[in-house]
């Protein structure tokens, strides 16, 4: 199971997807407080018999801004904790990628979507000045972690995460042609988050329900502490406990936690939470996409 750690609440962009844009305060967990969450995932069992056992470095932010990221890997590897880690990788620069390869991450996965300036000013260069560039740097970074990866022999996972829509599908198979070329791992395409903004914008009740293992093999930690039970941005508001106020094994052994897993295992949308029933993992527009994962992943 991953656990979802919000390192800062802060992001260097301003995606039109992403539903934290206006909302970041610009705080972060101090070294000592992400310490004793990575003490406490050591041998933590949840109420469902499963552990913790990676966590993931970004709490849908950008955990590249976070000013103790070295220090948070290298305690993560001492553990024997793996780490995930998302970013736009804007800042992916040289320095940051031969860190995040020497302390040993396991995966990453960059988000970007579109292979040409005119998809990608849609989406993660939107509300920036000169999206050619901020692309180019992207590449380039990319480019730069992939080869420090090879030099050093390391197993990490290098994944694309491109949002697939009828604005981004022109570029979907360039893209896959361009990372697989690149030396990446694998393009996962994500075919739904626009149905997850479509459903918080209008509040309609006219979508499918169909949860799976993902809601409940992941749960997060905002900066403030608040425990939310899994890794998709509405799981923020939907809070089964503080970790700095309490232990994440009594968290996890709740009845809050139980009661949750179990209104996800009726399938039934009057049981769910709101963040439930806005969420691009388990709803969808589409009745038929219901034996469709979220994500399409394309190995190379």
């Amino acid at each position: 199971m991953n656990l979802d750690v919000m390192l800062i609440d802060a992001c260097n962009l301003r995606c039109p997807m992403c539903q934290h844009v206006k909302n970041t305060t610009g705080k972060f967990m101090s070294l000592e407080q992400i310490s004793s969450i990575l003490d406490q995932m050591v041998n933590l069992d949840t109420v469902i018999g499963k552990r913790f056992d990676t966590i993931r470095l970004d709490g849908n932010r950008e955990a590249l801004l976070y000013p103790h990221l070295e220090e948070v890997m290298s305690i993560a590897k001492s553990k024997g904790i793996g780490t995930l880690l998302i970013t736009n990788g804007v800042l992916l620069d040289k320095e940051k990628a031969s860190m995040l390869v020497r302390h040993g991450l396991k995966h990453i996965i960059i988000s970007v979507t579109g292979i040409t300036t005119d998809v990608y000013r849609q989406f993660q260069g939107a509300n920036t000045k000169n999206p050619t560039e901020q692309l180019d740097k992207v590449k380039e970074n990319v480019e730069h972690l992939v080869q420090f990866r090879d030099s050093a022999k390391s197993r990490m996972k290098v994944d694309i995460s491109y949002i697939l829509t009828e604005h981004s599908v022109v570029d979907a198979n360039s893209a896959v042609f361009y990372w697989k070329d690149k030396g990446c791992d694998e393009i996962k395409f994500n075919v739904n988050t626009m149905d997850a903004v479509y459903a918080r914008e209008c509040k309609t009740d006219d979508f499918y329900y169909h949860p799976g293992s993902k809601c409940i093999s992941s749960a997060g930690v905002a900066v403030n502490g608040d425990v939310y039970p899994c890794c998709q941005p509405p799981g923020e508001y939907m809070s089964i406990g503080n970790c700095f106020e309490t232990t994440l094994s009594d968290i996890f052994s709740s009845k809050a936690y139980y009661d949750l897993v179990s209104a996800l295992a009726t399938l039934d949308p009057k049981n769910m939470p709101q963040g439930c029933r806005t969420c691009p993992v388990i709803c969808s527009k589409n009745p038929t996409r219901k034996s469709t994962p979220p994500i399409i992943d394309r190995g190379f």
